[in-house]
């Protein structure tokens, strides 16, 4: 769907109770793989800011696959940032959430956060030479990464938040991808679980939950300035996010060199080896494939989805299934090592 400045300015209304004035000021749609943004002024009696609506038009969670409000999960987890990790924490300022029909569950679900500077790596942003500039981005990444796993759980309002386990995730993307008799991706699950099953698991700190790199955005000099899409954050054991960051790494940018390096340089500041991590790099490659298998499905069966990467991810199967079969080998390898 498109959103309009009447629904903008029933957002801001909603936001600024207190303001007067409001008007809704240079309206743009931005780039996004998985939800509809709209970036604009907002005018008052305050001024003028720049905000972002966000809208969750995916059903591609990492997990659980299928429709689950997530706007108000967001919101919640982004007020516990700017409480707790304020004013060094990369992460927008969020001001409220709804739903078009009335409720928190409703298609039309949506959240109104503060637009910070800087843009996705890749883009181009002037003369930068990524190839030295990536690695510094990377590591400040880690650093803010290290920050969120370390805080303290008590700090932090759950009541927004699933506790998630390997196999619990495992177990909703099969129950999802059964009707689909798709064996490989199925045995894929049955391969992931086996190796996740006697993971000796840590205790559970708040997570980003999709900790990929294409969720940091930088500055022209080479700053990470903003950590974005906190839709799937959750409590789970923190190799979840170091999973998903070297899965981007290395399954998306063939980056393997610097996901090591991402790697080492988390152990080192966590003052923890990262134990059987290639089976948590295995865990998103199979997850990955087998998303791209449940949208297939659904699409046989005449129930397709807008959202811009929707077709992509379907027409990606086989190098996903490529790429997990590969991650497999290698964690059962890593596993056999007593790595």
């Amino acid at each position: 769907m498109t959103t309009t400045p009447d629904q903008l300015l029933a957002a801001c209304q909603i936001a600024f109770p207190d303001r007067t004035g409001l008007e809704i000021q240079t309206i743009n749609p931005l780039a996004s793989t998985h939800h509809e943004m709209t970036a604009f002024f907002l005018a008052s009696d305050q001024g003028k800011q720049p905000l972002i609506l966000r809208r969750y038009d995916t059903p591609i969670g990492w997990q659980t696959l299928g429709a689950q409000p997530r706007a108000e999960r967001e919101m919640a987890v982004l007020n516990t940032l700017s409480t707790i990790l304020e004013p060094t924490f990369p992460a927008p300022p969020a001001y409220a959430s709804g739903g078009d029909a009335g409720g928190k569950d409703a298609a039309g679900e949506w959240l109104l956060i503060g637009a910070l500077p800087g843009r996705n790596w890749w883009l181009p942003l002037g003369l930068v030479d990524f190839e030295k500039v990536l690695p510094g981005i990377l590591r400040q990444q880690i650093r803010h990464m290290v920050r969120l796993h370390s805080l303290d759980t008590e700090l932090i309002d759950g009541s927004t938040l699933p506790t998630i386990t390997p196999l619990q995730v495992i177990e909703s993307f099969r129950e999802k991808l059964r009707p689909s008799k798709d064996i490989d991706v199925l045995s894929a699950l049955d391969e992931i679980q086996a190796l996740m099953a006697d993971m000796d698991e840590r205790p559970p700190r708040l997570i980003h939950g999709d900790a990929e790199i294409t969720n940091v955005l930088v500055n022209q000099q080479g700053e990470m300035v903003a950590w974005v899409d906190w839709d799937d954050a959750a409590l789970a054991d923190p190799r979840w996010d170091v999973g998903a960051l070297l899965n981007s790494l290395r399954g998306e940018y063939d980056l393997h060199a610097l996901a090591a390096r991402a790697a080492a340089d988390y152990s080192k500041d966590m003052v923890r080896p990262l134990k059987r991590i290639s089976a948590w790099t295995a865990l998103h490659a199979v997850l990955h494939w087998a998303a791209s298998a449940w949208l297939r499905d659904e699409a046989s069966k005449g129930r397709t989805y807008d959202f811009p990467a929707a077709d992509r991810m379907q027409q990606l199967y086989d190098s996903s299934r490529a790429w997990a079969v590969m991650m497999l080998e290698e964690a059962a390898e890593e596993a056999k090592g007593g790595g």
